[in-house]
């Protein structure tokens, strides 16, 4: 089972695989990574869905400009999530906390 998520503009923001149980995410280092604080974000409204109502257990981020992979956990990524409201509240957390594969 794939569920996907979309923003206001109705873009594809990433995608909850079921067979896995890992929100994935493909983004891009220049547009997506909050550099003061080294972070990948996830929009609330997502993290709230996922947590509702999927069993989520994974968070993967596909960085496109070095075509890495970063994973965490998704109990990991609640605990070190830090809320900030640009277009839409999203919960950040900063790299240290991913591992690189």
């Amino acid at each position: 089972m794939r569920q996907n998520f979309y923003n206001k503009k109705l873009q594809l923001i990433g995608w909850y695989n079921g067979y896995d149980k890992a929100y994935r995410k493909v983004v891009s280092n220049r547009k997506h990574l909050l550099k003061i604080m080294d972070a990948w974000g996830i929009e609330r409204y997502v993290v709230n869905d996922l947590k509702e109502n999927y069993q989520v257990r994974q968070i993967r981020i596909k960085e496109t400009d070095k075509n890495e992979v970063y994973i965490i956990s998704f109990d990991d990524f609640l605990k070190h999530a830090v809320e900030r409201n640009f277009e839409t509240p999203q919960l950040f957390v900063s790299r240290k906390y991913f591992k690189k594969i």
